[in-house]
């Protein structure tokens, strides 16, 4: 150790002396007591203290000598002693009241006094869901270790499953019974949506057939998802709304699509004023006038290739077609309505269209003998035409009194499109659900995760009831968050039934030693820290096995009802997380025997938030099994909490005096969830119909990672009687942009950072106004104190709001308003920052004005 410095007239680091207008080391008058100490050491008999000075009348007379700085600094350390003894009294002065202390270890010593244990942490738990091979089962064993993803600095973390689980191939995806349903064919507005079991290939506005079960209907292709085909119905009656019945394998739905044939009529083209369509439509057959002055319309058919033709009995289309064959299906697609039809026949023919007229021919004077009086004058189109004759649907005759001049005819559909069979149920899911799967192997209480399949949204729930249905089995699903099983739909959910509850730690195994067999209260420390502890009604516990002589012994609180040959042992963790196993003695608890070696701990590390995991992180298995294919974490694995801090000791440490491990209050209900591990906040309420209502949260605002485990430990402290409703925390997204106005002399991107921080910092001792930490639940915020924290800031001249409202909303609130279970929350992506230049605000947005 070096020794004090001199007492010197130059700066040093201590306090200014004002008298002499000098820095001393000691403080205020030092010198003045080392002159003094000088003066009191010479001896009277002239005997002098090495290096020291002497008083004679005419002053002080300076007496040299190579060892004067060795007396100084014999003078000078009491006074250094009076010091450090000073400064060690004022310390652990401030170490004796639990309201004041700093080190961890002293508040551990308090908290014990006080019956609190301080939070140590728990680790992060979860499910994991395993996809086993195909056409296997096994069981997976405790302790199973698992691995997470890297990503970014985080590194790859270790899980555990907790429990020996059973597991089988069928049950990686179990299908609800009533997943799938017959496919219906309902018109809705003339709009139907049907699976298929290829895709179809077909264009929006391609004219497709749709028949089966002795239905047709003429559509347009409306959508083309994948899967799925959208169809218009464009045949009108009041059938458009009624359903069809339903599929039927023996009779199956089929859409007829994509005509090699595509005709018109014949005389669709034709001049209107030569050939009025009002005539053209008429399928009489032609007969010349005989009336002056008086015109005729209709058809001559001749050269039929089979039959015969009578008026309105067939089609006549503009051409002559390819043959269709007897009994196809063909569409007569028309401006606003269209028809399905069945061939008869189909033959070729000449068609014409006639106009007669007879004209008076003016007769000279004389006539001449047997000159014409009239003449005959006709026009006409031809064409050699296929002839249809054609029957509705189901058989019945179908005339044509007017002939459809507007219709077009498709007819040779080249592709065959089988619709699906079955479609998802849209029906919703109910608690009690029959299951695809051969369950008899299946426990009751089992953890699954419910599934939907459209956007992988994922829930946890306990099978409470497994029975047999028929070739089913019938279950009823416990969820256990504030999702209900409503929340999903049964064509579009499956069960991942081979799931596991994990927690963050890897297992460990280490001698502690041996004992004597005599001495009592024998104690032994852990090398790692950090042991695994998992959130239970007792708060949480150790994930520790402590065996003697191979034989495993019991954890308690204490040794007070202890007998003296009971094999048990209590645990203690100091303030760096190392865990000790004390055992008994005295009658009170068994001493170990003695032995070699003969003291082993079985124990897990891991602990705290870095164990939180996001879901789809887990996906690796430490150890290859022959069974196991695949895992994953549909959910997070969350609630991993850190030891508490000391201003968390501090803060908590008088909570089991005023509850006495009871809740009889409101208070005591939130002061003992904040004594369960990872609960960083709380808060309690009485309910209309006389239950009580309690929220908590962890550190980060989320809810409770095993609200279950927080129920019985407030269970096993509380009233049963009265009802108790645990309700999760809500973060309310608001949307703030602002106009911040920058001093001279600081950065845009300084004042930027600064004002972020002010309100979005989380790890400072002053948080951000709208993260959890910064805020307290149903807390409302105003306008006017937004703008009175950014203005602290020195950077800072002026602000304005141009957006501040709870989402969607785009204005600027007053004041924002949250409930008892909410808080308000701004996230980096709902938060826009623009700095702007000195004296670009308005006068009324800057400081002072």
């Amino acid at each position: 150790m070096s020794r004090p410095p001199i007492v010197r007239k130059t700066p040093s680091p201590r306090g200014i002396n004002n008298d002499q207008n000098q820095t001393t080391y000691f403080g205020l008058r030092f010198t003045d007591l080392v002159a003094l100490a000088e003066d009191l050491a010479q001896d009277p008999a002239g005997v002098k203290v090495p290096g020291s000075s002497h008083r004679l009348a005419a002053g002080i007379v300076e007496l040299p000598g190579k060892d004067r700085g060795l007396a100084r600094t014999l003078i000078e350390i009491p006074a250094i002693l009076a010091h450090i003894l000073g400064e060690h009294q004022s310390h652990y002065a401030a170490e004796a009241f639990v309201g004041t202390a700093t080190q961890p270890n002293s508040l551990i010593r308090h908290a014990r006094k006080l019956a609190y244990v301080p939070d140590q942490g728990v680790a992060a738990t979860g499910l994991a869901v395993f996809d086993v091979k195909e056409g296997l089962a096994g069981d997976v064993p405790a302790l199973f270790a698992l691995q997470s993803e890297p990503k970014g600095a985080i590194k790859s973390q270790t899980y555990e499953t907790l429990e020996d689980i059973h597991v089988q191939a069928q049950w990686n995806a179990i299908l609800p019974a009533a997943a799938r349903v017959p496919t219906p064919v309902t018109f809705i507005d003339n709009l139907v949506t049907l699976p298929l079991l290829t895709p179809s290939g077909l264009d929006i506005g391609d004219i497709v057939l749709l028949q089966g079960q002795g239905k047709s209907a003429v559509c347009e292709v409306s959508g083309d998802a994948p899967g799925l085909l959208e169809l218009r119905r464009l045949s009108q009656g009041a059938e458009s709304a009624d359903p069809w019945p339903a599929f039927s394998p023996s009779d199956p739905y089929v859409v007829l699509a994509q005509p090699d044939l595509e005709t018109r009529m014949f005389g669709h083209s034709a001049d209107p004023l030569a050939f009025p369509p009002a005539e053209l439509s008429d399928p009489g057959s032609y007969v010349a006038p005989t009336t002056v002055s008086t015109i005729t319309h209709g058809y001559t058919v001749s050269g039929i290739s089979s039959g015969s033709y009578s008026a309105g009995s067939s089609l006549l289309l503009a051409e002559t077609t390819p043959p269709i064959a007897a009994g196809a299906e063909i569409a007569l697609v028309r401006a606003g309505s269209a028809t399905p039809l069945r061939v008869a026949q189909a033959r070729e023919a000449a068609v014409s269209f006639r106009r007669g007229e007879l004209i008076a021919i003016p007769q000279p004077s004389p006539a001449p003998t047997g000159f014409p009086q009239n003449q005959l004058a006709e026009r006409s189109i031809s064409v050699r035409s296929t002839l249809l004759d054609v029957t509705n649907v189901d058989g019945t005759a179908q005339d044509w009194p007017a002939l459809p001049l507007d219709g077009v005819i498709y007819a040779g559909w080249a592709r065959r499109i089988v619709i699906a069979p079955s479609q998802p149920n849209p029906a919703n899911l109910t608690a009690t659900v029959a299951l695809a799967a051969d369950l008899s192997d299946m426990p009751p209480g089992r953890a699954v995760i419910v599934e939907r399949l459209s956007d992988s949204f994922a829930a946890s729930a306990t099978i409470t009831r497994i029975e047999p249905l028929g070739t089913n089995w019938e279950v009823t699903l416990s969820f256990d968050a504030e999702v209900t099983a409503s929340s999903f739909v049964l064509g579009d959910v499956h069960i991942r039934a081979n799931a596991a509850r994990v927690s963050h730690g890897e297992s460990k195994s280490e001698v502690l030693g041996a004992s004597d067999g005599v001495t009592p209260h024998q104690s032994f420390t852990l090398k790692s820290a950090d042991v695994t502890r998992i959130a239970s009604a007792e708060g949480s516990t150790l994930a520790l096995s402590l065996r003697v002589n191979g034989v495993l012994w019991d954890p308690v609180t204490d040794f007070h009802a202890s007998a003296p040959e009971d094999r048990l042992y209590r645990t203690e963790a100091d303030a760096d997380g190392h865990v000790s196993a004390h055992f008994g003695g005295e009658n009170r608890g068994a001493v170990p025997p003695s032995g070699t070696r003969n003291i082993t701990a079985d124990y897990r590390v891991g602990l705290g938030r870095i164990g939180d995991a996001e879901a789809g992180r887990l996906t690796r298995i430490k150890k290859a099994s022959p069974i196991l294919q695949a895992v994953s974490n549909p959910l997070p694995l969350a609630g991993g909490t850190d030891r508490a801090a000391v201003d968390d000791m501090r803060r908590q440490a008088t909570k089991p005096i005023l509850t006495f491990d009871r809740a009889v209050s409101l208070q005591d209900y939130a002061d003992l969830a904040l004594l369960f591990p990872g609960i960083a906040r709380a808060a309690a309420r009485w309910l209309d119909r006389g239950a009580i209502e309690l929220i908590a949260a962890s550190v980060d605002g989320a809810p409770p990672a095993d609200p279950t485990a927080l129920r019985a430990f407030l269970d096993a402290r509380r009233d049963t009687e009265i009802p108790l409703v645990l309700l999760t925390p809500q973060a309310i997204d608001i949307a703030l942009n602002l106009r911040i106005e920058r001093n001279r002399a600081w950065l845009a991107d300084a004042v930027r950072l600064d004002a972020t921080a002010a309100l979005l910092d989380s790890e400072t001792q002053n948080p951000g106004m709208f993260t959890f930490a910064g805020r307290a639940f149903s807390a409302p915020q105003s306008l006017s104190g937004l703008y009175a924290r950014l203005l602290e800031l020195d950077g800072v001249t002026g602000v304005e709001a141009n957006r501040f409202a709870i989402l969607p909303d785009t204005g600027v609130a007053d004041i924002l308003h949250a409930t008892d279970r909410q808080w308000l929350r701004l996230t980096p992506s709902n938060l826009v920052i623009d700095v702007v230049e000195p004296g670009a605000l308005i006068p009324e947005f800057q400081v002072g004005v």
